[in-house]
């Protein structure tokens, strides 16, 4: 994704995004995105992980578990 000039990455949701991986894409500079996650506990685990972003197909699910979060 660096080589190609962008400023993030995503992943599909059976990519399993944890520690490692997040540092390693955040020391090339980019930003780590994750589609489609629907499940509320996956999305709490990559929120508290610190994930840049995530698609969903429930939005009010992810900005109800970000603001309980804050």
């Amino acid at each position: 994704a660096k080589n190609a000039g962008c400023f993030a990455m995503g992943v599909g949701r059976l990519t399993k995004i944890n520690t490692k991986f997040l540092k390693r894409v955040r020391k090339e500079g980019l930003e780590l995105w994750q589609y489609t996650i629907n499940d509320p506990k996956e999305m709490k685990r990559l929120m508290v992980l610190g994930l840049d972003g995530l698609i969903t197909n429930y939005p009010d699910v992810g900005l109800e578990i970000k603001d309980s979060l804050r």
